[in-house]
């Protein structure tokens, strides 16, 4: 996948564009096995089973079960590819984020 082609699939997927090329040292969960860091390939979609919670007059509040298109960011690592689901990425980020940005406010550096 090109930069270009994952920007536009990282903004329908909510993840920030940049991240293309990045390298994550974090541990994830994948499709393929767990890995302990990598480097953002891709995204791909799959299908996956989606629950909602709904409500209606004549039914009352019930949950509707079904298949949608899950998004799935693909780390690389040692010639190996990992699918890891984007809501997983996307919280690993943000949180390296406020590490950061917390370090910052700490030491009184300027942003």
């Amino acid at each position: 996948m090109t930069k270009t082609e994952f920007q536009l699939a990282a903004c329908k997927a909510g993840i920030k564009p940049e991240l293309y090329g990045a390298v994550l040292s974090g541990r994830f969960s994948s499709l393929d096995g767990p890995v302990a860091g990598g480097k953002v390939a891709g995204i791909v979609w799959l299908d996956g089973w989606k629950t909602e919670s709904r409500y209606s007059y004549m039914r009352g509040e019930f949950e509707e079960e079904f298949l949608s298109k899950e998004p799935y960011v693909v780390l690389k690592k040692d010639r190996k590819t990992y699918r890891v689901h984007a809501a997983h990425v996307i919280a690993y980020v943000d949180e390296q984020c406020r590490k950061w940005l917390a370090a910052k406010v700490k030491t009184g550096e300027a942003i």
